[in-house]
């Protein structure tokens, strides 16, 4: 046991406290791994609290009519995600808030014929439920739609509540650090040193789970790309819609959540509309919005609503041609790790590659039988980020 009071040693320190890192945390301390986290600001800070909480299938990227490898890779995340949720496994979520236990897939006018098929076919018959106009769900009656729709086998989650479960159960080991570049000290006798206002942190590993905000630490790491988001926000007296409309292309018109908000319900909008409207100015785009919805809802008033836009980024590996990564990933160099889980619903396997890797490349864990010292618990935690329509 270490007794000195100013120098702590662990097995691995994460740095940053979006979805990655939370999940890291749980994973790597239930495996053994005397695992700590840093965070400099709130937990979901950036990419994680901009999610719109939906833990994709797949069935997203089939919208060209056939399965891809993205595609695959995804698809076994919900049941892990509905396992936690469910107090399965080594990650718990059992309090959290399911917003809906399922995204709908809506076709507009424009919608291949092609693609309906491949919906309706074998090869997605467990991924798609065909739902009939006689049997949709209220609240898609109510915004007009006449047609049928795709249930998908997506749950959407109140991203607020997941953060807030990780805090309440991780708390003695999540602290409120920021890691600049001089902190970190080289590695000497397979361990490095970081500096904190409390005292010298000793570790096997860092892991740099910070999305796009690692790049100041000037630290050898892979090259990263980033490709934003504008997203927009309606709120209103809606009704709760969780669907990706779609037409030709291979990604959706349009993917909305819906989040209540001081009484009112808030439409999260992405989707194409989102990627296209990066460089937009926020009027330009809210008005491509209410286009999209007088259009795809004809029994909304938009003209009662409150609109907002939302920019983010989403920092990933990079890839040729700016293309989304199939994969969640990661690499170790000399025991620093940097990575990002690509989407929301792949944490599970990011942590899962991070706590393998740790484990094949540590000469000795320390484990998890080590209590937390003083000096640790002197340092402030983290709170939670505010949702992108908090002051809408």
């Amino acid at each position: 046991m270490n007794t000195d009071p100013h120098n702590h040693s662990v097995d691995l320190v994460i740095i940053g406290g979006g979805i990655a890192g939370l999940w890291t945390l749980a994973e790597a301390r239930a495996s053994g791994i005397n695992a700590i986290l840093f965070e400099k600001a709130d937990l979901g800070c950036g990419q994680t609290i901009a999610s719109q909480g939906i833990i994709h299938g797949g069935s997203k990227y089939a919208l060209a009519a056939k399965m891809t490898k993205a595609g695959n890779v995804i698809g076994e995340m919900p049941k892990r995600w509905k396992n936690a949720i469910g107090g399965k496994g080594d990650v718990l979520l059992n309090d959290i808030k399911t917003l809906a236990q399922h995204q709908y897939l809506v076709p507009t006018n424009h919608t291949d014929t092609k693609l309906l098929s491949f919906l309706g076919s074998k090869t997605m018959a467990s991924r798609t439920k065909t739902i009939t106009h006689k049997h949709l769900p209220d609240a898609y009656k109510a915004i007009g739609l006449d047609n049928s729709i795709y249930q998908l086998n997506e749950i959407v989650l109140d991203i607020g509540t997941v953060l807030t479960s990780f805090l309440n159960q991780y708390q003695a080991f999540m602290y409120q650090v920021e890691v600049n570049a001089d902190d970190i000290g080289p590695r000497e006798k397979n361990q490095y040193s970081i500096k904190t206002p409390a005292g010298i942190i000793n570790t096997q590993h860092i892991l740099l789970a910070a999305g796009e905000g690692y790049e100041h630490l000037n630290i050898q790491a892979p090259a990263m790309q980033k490709r934003p988001l504008q997203m927009v926000m309606a709120k209103g007296d809606l009704p709760p819609i969780f669907a990706h409309f779609v037409g030709r292309s291979n990604k959706p018109i349009l993917t909305v959540t819906s989040h209540a908000s001081n009484g009112k319900t808030v439409w999260y909008m992405g989707g194409n509309l989102a990627e296209e409207g990066v460089d937009k100015s926020a009027s330009t785009l809210i008005d491509e919005a209410r286009h999209h919805l007088n259009q795809m809802m004809p029994s909304v008033d938009t003209d009662q609503l409150s609109f907002g836009t939302f920019h983010v980024n989403r920092a990933e590996p990079a890839m040729k041609g700016l293309v989304r990564p199939d994969d969640a990933f990661i690499q170790n160099n000399n025991n620093i790790i940097v990575g990002w889980p690509t989407k929301l619903a792949l944490a599970p396997r990011f942590a899962e590659k991070v706590v393998n890797e740790v484990h094949a490349t540590s000469l000795q864990l320390i484990g998890t039988i080590e209590p937390v010292p003083v000096m640790l618990q002197s340092l402030p935690r983290p709170g939670i980020a505010k949702y992108p329509w908090h002051d809408l």
